[in-house]
């Protein structure tokens, strides 16, 4: 009998190293402007928390597609599947359990560089600050619903070409509104 598993340990191994391959490729930009925050990191808190949820895809990325590899080699069957979901309360379906796993990478970044960066959810930084935390938000979900999508009978291909030019339009996001908010602060002070 084949369960709704043997597509997870074949073709998504295929397709995450595919996917994998090309996120690097597009993690390019999101890469260079990165650095280009870390390095106007002096200008201010905003910056560096900036910066780093912008470089964040780079680590979370590669963990994110190579993780429900890992998982779906140590479930095997539907019931392997259904033994773990009734573990955890039967909350999710398999599929979506396993996109929730691989998806808490980024979530506790996140939330570490929120806690680190408290300061800038205050003050004339807030609106900025909030609204990369929100964006980053979106990229979880996203996320979620790249792997998601099929245990809620729903396509998940929008969610993976979006997935894809996420990181790209955060960069060039994060990169304007710091950039913005530096140049508000400074016009404040003169």
């Amino acid at each position: 009998m084949q369960s709704g598993f043997d597509f997870l340990s074949s073709e998504l191994v295929v397709v995450g190293l595919v996917i994998l391959t090309i996120s690097i490729g597009i993690l390019f930009v999101p890469l260079t402007l990165g650095i280009r925050l870390l390095r106007k990191a002096g200008q201010g808190e905003l910056h560096r928390m900036a910066a780093l949820l912008t470089l964040m895809p780079i680590l979370t990325e590669p963990l994110f597609w190579l993780f429900p590899v890992f998982l779906s080699s140590l479930i095997r069957t539907d019931s392997d599947a259904a033994h773990l979901s009734e573990a955890l309360g039967g909350v999710f379906p398999g599929v979506a359990l396993l996109s929730l796993i691989a998806t808490l990478p980024s979530v506790v970044l996140t939330c570490l560089i929120a806690i680190r960066f408290r300061r800038c959810f205050s003050g004339s930084t807030t609106r900025t600050a909030w609204f990369l935390l929100i964006f980053a938000g979106v990229r979880w979900l996203n996320s979620f619903m790249t792997f998601a999508a099929p245990a809620f009978e729903i396509d998940g291909g929008p969610f993976l070409i979006i997935g894809l030019a996420l990181p790209t339009v955060f960069a060039i996001a994060a990169s304007y509104t710091s950039s913005k908010a530096s140049r508000a602060r400074v016009e404040r002070s003169t």
